[in-house]
Protein backbone atom coordinates (compact mmCIF):
# COMPACT_ATOMS: atom_id res chain seq x y z
CA UNK A 1 0.00 0.00 0.00
CA UNK A 2 1.13 3.86 -0.64
CA UNK A 3 2.21 5.89 2.26
CA UNK A 4 0.09 8.43 3.17
CA UNK A 5 1.95 11.89 2.23
CA UNK A 6 0.58 15.47 2.19
CA UNK A 7 1.64 18.33 0.72
CA UNK A 8 0.40 22.24 0.21
CA UNK A 9 -0.46 24.51 -2.79
CA UNK A 10 -1.68 27.63 -2.26
CA UNK A 11 -2.93 26.99 1.16
CA UNK A 12 -4.67 23.66 0.24
CA UNK A 13 -3.65 20.33 2.06
CA UNK A 14 -4.10 17.57 -0.45
CA UNK A 15 -2.53 13.35 -0.49
CA UNK A 16 0.38 14.36 -2.91
CA UNK A 17 1.45 10.22 -2.59
CA UNK A 18 -2.05 9.57 -4.03
CA UNK A 19 -1.65 12.11 -7.56
CA UNK A 20 1.88 10.73 -8.02
CA UNK A 21 0.93 7.30 -7.68
CA UNK A 22 -1.76 8.59 -10.39
CA UNK A 23 0.54 10.59 -12.67
CA UNK A 24 2.78 7.58 -13.16
CA UNK A 25 0.24 4.82 -14.19
CA UNK A 26 -1.90 7.61 -16.42
CA UNK A 27 -4.01 10.43 -16.45
CA UNK A 28 -5.12 12.26 -13.41
CA UNK A 29 -8.95 13.94 -13.08
CA UNK A 30 -8.86 17.27 -10.82
CA UNK A 31 -11.43 19.74 -10.65
CA UNK A 32 -10.04 23.42 -9.42
CA UNK A 33 -13.55 25.20 -7.98
CA UNK A 34 -12.12 28.94 -7.94
CA UNK A 35 -9.25 28.79 -10.11
CA UNK A 36 -8.69 32.58 -9.52
CA UNK A 37 -5.74 33.42 -11.29
CA UNK A 38 -4.61 29.87 -11.72
CA UNK A 39 -1.55 29.79 -9.10
CA UNK A 40 -3.13 25.77 -7.79
CA UNK A 41 -4.11 24.75 -11.23
CA UNK A 42 -0.86 25.51 -13.11
CA UNK A 43 1.48 24.19 -9.68
CA UNK A 44 -0.45 20.79 -9.58
CA UNK A 45 0.00 20.50 -13.18
CA UNK A 46 3.83 21.50 -13.25
CA UNK A 47 4.40 18.75 -10.34
CA UNK A 48 2.32 15.94 -12.08
CA UNK A 49 2.16 16.57 -15.94
CA UNK A 50 -0.40 13.90 -16.47
CA UNK A 51 -3.04 15.78 -15.00
CA UNK A 52 -6.06 16.51 -16.93
CA UNK A 53 -7.60 19.91 -15.01
CA UNK A 54 -10.96 21.16 -15.30
CA UNK A 55 -11.28 24.28 -13.77
CA UNK A 56 -14.03 27.27 -13.26
CA UNK A 57 -13.75 30.98 -12.58
CA UNK A 58 -16.17 33.13 -12.80
CA UNK A 59 -14.18 36.00 -13.02
CA UNK A 60 -14.31 36.78 -16.96
CA UNK A 61 -10.66 38.07 -17.29
CA UNK A 62 -9.43 35.40 -15.54
CA UNK A 63 -11.00 32.88 -16.98
CA UNK A 64 -10.58 34.09 -20.57
CA UNK A 65 -6.48 34.21 -19.65
CA UNK A 66 -6.58 30.52 -18.61
CA UNK A 67 -8.72 28.97 -21.11
CA UNK A 68 -5.89 27.96 -23.66
CA UNK A 69 -3.75 26.29 -21.06
CA UNK A 70 -2.37 23.01 -22.38
CA UNK A 71 -4.24 20.35 -20.33
CA UNK A 72 -6.64 22.68 -19.31
CA UNK A 73 -10.29 23.26 -19.56
CA UNK A 74 -11.70 26.40 -17.62
CA UNK A 75 -15.18 27.10 -17.41
CA UNK A 76 -16.62 30.61 -17.17
CA UNK A 77 -18.97 30.12 -14.94
CA UNK A 78 -20.35 30.43 -11.13
CA UNK A 79 -20.56 27.65 -8.72
CA UNK A 80 -24.45 28.45 -7.43
CA UNK A 81 -27.28 26.80 -5.80
CA UNK A 82 -29.12 26.99 -9.14
CA UNK A 83 -28.65 27.05 -12.75
CA UNK A 84 -28.84 30.09 -14.42
CA UNK A 85 -27.77 33.54 -14.69
CA UNK A 86 -26.31 34.76 -11.49
CA UNK A 87 -24.56 38.63 -10.45
CA UNK A 88 -20.81 38.11 -9.53
CA UNK A 89 -19.33 40.74 -7.88
CA UNK A 90 -15.65 41.52 -9.23
CA UNK A 91 -13.08 43.28 -6.51
CA UNK A 92 -10.54 44.26 -9.04
CA UNK A 93 -7.70 45.36 -6.21
CA UNK A 94 -8.10 41.98 -4.49
CA UNK A 95 -9.31 39.19 -7.30
CA UNK A 96 -9.58 36.80 -4.64
CA UNK A 97 -12.47 38.31 -2.92
CA UNK A 98 -14.95 38.76 -6.00
CA UNK A 99 -18.07 36.39 -4.92
CA UNK A 100 -21.79 35.96 -5.38
CA UNK A 101 -21.84 37.76 -2.07
CA UNK A 102 -22.97 41.33 -2.90
CA UNK A 103 -22.84 42.72 0.84
CA UNK A 104 -18.86 43.29 0.20
CA UNK A 105 -17.36 46.23 -1.45
CA UNK A 106 -16.61 44.96 -4.97
CA UNK A 107 -14.87 47.29 -7.87
CA UNK A 108 -17.64 46.10 -10.49
CA UNK A 109 -20.31 43.14 -11.00
CA UNK A 110 -20.77 41.21 -13.65
CA UNK A 111 -23.32 38.74 -15.27
CA UNK A 112 -21.93 34.99 -15.48
CA UNK A 113 -23.55 31.70 -15.88
CA UNK A 114 -24.17 29.84 -12.84
CA UNK A 115 -24.27 26.30 -12.52
CA UNK A 116 -24.77 23.61 -9.97
CA UNK A 117 -21.61 20.99 -9.37
CA UNK A 118 -23.50 18.60 -10.78
CA UNK A 119 -24.36 20.52 -13.83
CA UNK A 120 -20.51 21.08 -14.13
CA UNK A 121 -19.41 17.69 -14.34
CA UNK A 122 -21.72 16.84 -17.22
CA UNK A 123 -21.02 20.05 -19.29
CA UNK A 124 -17.22 18.88 -18.90
CA UNK A 125 -18.47 15.17 -19.48
CA UNK A 126 -16.84 13.77 -16.60
CA UNK A 127 -19.86 13.01 -15.02
CA UNK A 128 -19.04 9.72 -13.80
CA UNK A 129 -15.29 9.68 -13.63
CA UNK A 130 -13.58 9.53 -10.52
CA UNK A 131 -12.13 12.33 -9.78
CA UNK A 132 -8.53 12.35 -8.18
CA UNK A 133 -8.87 15.91 -6.23
CA UNK A 134 -11.61 18.48 -5.84
CA UNK A 135 -10.21 21.96 -4.71
CA UNK A 136 -12.72 24.15 -3.62
CA UNK A 137 -12.07 27.95 -2.92
CA UNK A 138 -15.87 29.83 -4.27
CA UNK A 139 -15.85 32.51 -1.44
CA UNK A 140 -18.74 30.98 0.77
CA UNK A 141 -20.44 29.24 -2.33
CA UNK A 142 -18.83 25.98 -0.99
CA UNK A 143 -21.76 25.35 1.40
CA UNK A 144 -24.83 25.27 -1.19
CA UNK A 145 -22.27 22.64 -3.15
CA UNK A 146 -22.38 20.38 -0.43
CA UNK A 147 -25.58 20.44 0.98
CA UNK A 148 -27.61 20.02 -3.09
CA UNK A 149 -24.99 17.73 -4.58
CA UNK A 150 -25.90 14.29 -4.38
CA UNK A 151 -24.37 11.48 -2.18
CA UNK A 152 -22.95 9.33 -5.43
CA UNK A 153 -21.54 12.23 -6.41
CA UNK A 154 -19.20 13.33 -3.81
CA UNK A 155 -19.19 9.61 -3.39
CA UNK A 156 -16.72 9.65 -6.94
CA UNK A 157 -13.96 11.88 -5.77
CA UNK A 158 -11.21 10.89 -3.98
CA UNK A 159 -10.16 13.63 -1.69
CA UNK A 160 -11.84 17.14 -1.35
CA UNK A 161 -9.65 20.58 -0.38
CA UNK A 162 -11.82 23.20 1.01
CA UNK A 163 -11.56 26.59 1.96
CA UNK A 164 -14.87 27.50 3.88
CA UNK A 165 -15.37 30.70 5.42
CA UNK A 166 -16.07 31.10 9.03
CA UNK A 167 -13.63 32.86 9.34
CA UNK A 168 -15.34 36.01 7.34
CA UNK A 169 -18.73 34.55 8.23
CA UNK A 170 -18.99 32.77 11.52
CA UNK A 171 -22.54 31.78 11.52
CA UNK A 172 -21.65 29.54 8.67
CA UNK A 173 -20.14 27.28 11.39
CA UNK A 174 -23.84 25.52 12.20
CA UNK A 175 -23.79 24.51 8.74
CA UNK A 176 -20.19 23.20 8.19
CA UNK A 177 -20.69 20.95 11.22
CA UNK A 178 -23.45 19.36 9.41
CA UNK A 179 -21.54 19.11 6.49
CA UNK A 180 -18.72 17.32 7.87
CA UNK A 181 -20.98 14.79 9.76
CA UNK A 182 -22.72 14.01 6.40
CA UNK A 183 -19.10 13.60 4.92
CA UNK A 184 -18.81 11.21 7.64
CA UNK A 185 -21.00 9.48 7.25
CA UNK A 186 -20.05 8.88 3.67
CA UNK A 187 -16.70 7.06 4.93
CA UNK A 188 -14.93 9.89 4.18
CA UNK A 189 -12.27 10.83 7.14
CA UNK A 190 -12.24 14.72 7.65
CA UNK A 191 -9.36 16.80 9.11
CA UNK A 192 -9.11 20.92 9.36
CA UNK A 193 -5.76 21.92 9.25
CA UNK A 194 -6.85 25.65 10.61
CA UNK A 195 -8.77 26.30 13.82
CA UNK A 196 -11.69 27.61 11.21
CA UNK A 197 -11.73 25.48 8.77
CA UNK A 198 -10.20 27.64 6.39
CA UNK A 199 -8.10 24.38 4.93
CA UNK A 200 -10.51 21.06 5.24
CA UNK A 201 -9.04 17.82 3.95
CA UNK A 202 -11.74 15.32 3.12
CA UNK A 203 -10.23 12.23 2.64
CA UNK A 204 -12.31 9.25 1.03
CA UNK A 205 -11.57 5.97 2.36
CA UNK A 206 -13.65 3.90 0.01
CA UNK A 207 -11.98 5.38 -2.75
CA UNK A 208 -8.38 5.46 -1.13
CA UNK A 209 -4.82 4.02 -2.94
CA UNK A 210 -3.53 3.74 1.03
CA UNK A 211 -5.32 2.15 3.74
CA UNK A 212 -6.20 4.78 6.39
CA UNK A 213 -5.58 3.37 9.79
CA UNK A 214 -4.95 4.47 13.23
CA UNK A 215 -1.24 5.58 12.51
CA UNK A 216 -2.00 7.33 9.09
CA UNK A 217 -4.95 9.85 11.52
CA UNK A 218 -2.28 10.22 13.71
CA UNK A 219 0.11 10.85 11.31
CA UNK A 220 -2.24 13.79 9.64
CA UNK A 221 -3.41 15.01 13.26
CA UNK A 222 0.75 15.50 13.82
CA UNK A 223 1.24 17.24 10.47
CA UNK A 224 -1.87 19.52 11.28
CA UNK A 225 -0.37 20.88 14.39
CA UNK A 226 3.11 21.21 12.54
CA UNK A 227 1.78 23.58 10.39
CA UNK A 228 -0.19 24.91 12.83
CA UNK A 229 3.25 25.61 14.92
CA UNK A 230 4.84 26.69 11.72
CA UNK A 231 2.32 29.86 10.77
CA UNK A 232 2.38 30.73 14.88
CA UNK A 233 6.33 31.17 14.18
CA UNK A 234 5.99 32.93 10.83
CA UNK A 235 3.60 35.46 12.82
CA UNK A 236 5.67 35.79 15.81
CA UNK A 237 9.31 36.67 13.79
CA UNK A 238 7.15 39.28 10.91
Amino acid sequence: MLPIVIDRVSEHHFISSWLKAGNEHGRLLVVDLGMNAGEFSREIMRRYPNTRMVAVEANPDLALASRYSPNLRCYNYAIASENGPVTFGVDRVNSTASSLDLTSDHSETVTVEGVQFSELLQRAEIDGEVIDMLKIDIEGSELELFERTADRVLSNVRQISVEFHAFINPDHEPRIAKILRRMTSLNFHCIDFTTNFQDVLMINKSLGLSRLNQYDTAKLSLIKYTWGLKRKLATVLH
